[in-house]
């Protein structure tokens, strides 16, 4: 990403520079007036891309897709009209593709080393020119191939001359570095957010004690994009509705009465006896005073009753 914000700032300070100097009679500008117009630029777009996640992404994608025509315009040199629609498609498909979640990192890939990659190319030839002998016109003069037509002086782009070809190849060479030195560190150095999220959910459960912890099931938090296809599939639109909780408790908690409780008939009375009467476990106990739950059916029909308080009669 600072990359990216980079590579922005040079090519809109460029811009901007070229914009001046268009309108004002000088023929180039002084190091202190191109030095303000750097920091401006620098200024500007780091606060707005620092900001605001998805200008980053625009800028990246739009300058991407600018230099992509680029180096397809220099390389295949067709007409203008098919130049500028090459650089209208690359600048399409780039940007969009770096808003949609599924190919965000494949589209800022591409963007990004061919940004680099006309960059570098583009600062070598301007460093290894010079008034009288501009023998990297080509390059130099390399955004002109986005306006001037087949039949224009041929000392400012210098169509199919072998340095012109020479850089071209080399800016193909680049480009293909960038973006699989890209791949190789994302996949040897960059974060896996599974494994993140795994990590973070492990180290919250593990802060519960284990007579507390409870089995639930978690809700990975969805993208923008995942929630706006699922509103569209079912037809809906109400974004208020109620999410279930990442942790749901349970339905029926476990409770911390005794479990005798839980019966229909009451629990045993217990009632004071005299001193030297017998008084058995009431929870045993066959008395209807004590207990109403034993009924007459239980006994056989000539079967008396037989308590503490007939046994000491």
């Amino acid at each position: 990403m600072g990359t990216r914000r980079s590579y922005v700032i040079v090519h809109t300070a460029t811009l901007i520079a070229l914009l001046i100097l268009n309108q004002i009679e000088t023929a180039h500008l002084s190091a202190p007036a191109f030095l303000v117009i750097w920091l401006f630029s620098a200024i500007i777009l780091a606060l707005v891309c620092s900001r605001w996640k998805h200008a980053a992404l625009a800028f990246g994608g739009i300058l991407g897709g600018a230099c992509t025509g680029l180096i397809l315009a220099i390389s295949l040199y067709p007409s203008l009209l098919a130049r500028l629609v090459l650089t209208l498609i690359a600048v399409v498909l780039l940007t969009g593709g770096a808003f949609l979640p599924i190919v965000r990192h494949a589209s800022l890939r591409t963007a990004t080393s061919a940004i680099g990659a006309v960059g570098i190319i583009y600062a070598c030839a301007i460093l290894g020119s010079s008034a009288t002998n501009n023998k990297f016109a080509s390059w130099t003069n390399a955004w002109l191939h986005l306006i001037l037509p087949h039949d224009s002086d041929p000392t400012e782009l210098q169509w199919g001359a072998g340095i012109s070809k020479g850089l071209t190849s080399a800016c193909y060479f680049l480009w293909m570095i960038g973006a699989a030195c890209d791949w190789y560190l994302k996949q040897r150095v960059g974060d896996d957010t599974d494994e993140a999220r795994d990590n973070v959910l492990g180290s919250y459960t593990a802060a519960f004690p284990p007579e507390t912890f409870q089995t639930s099931t978690s809700a990975r938090i969805k993208s923008l994009w995942v929630s706006f296809k699922e509103r569209l599939r079912s037809g809906t639109i109400n974004t208020g509705s109620e999410k279930p909780p990442v942790y749901p408790s349970n339905s029926h908690p476990a409770s911390v009465l005794p479990r005798f409780h839980h019966g229909p008939n009451p629990p045993p009375v217990f009632r004071p006896r005299m001193p030297g009467t017998f008084a058995s476990d009431p929870y045993d106990s066959d008395s209807d005073s004590d207990l109403e739950e034993e009924t007459s059916s239980r006994r056989m029909p000539d079967e008396n009753k037989w308590t503490a308080s007939t046994n000491y009669s």
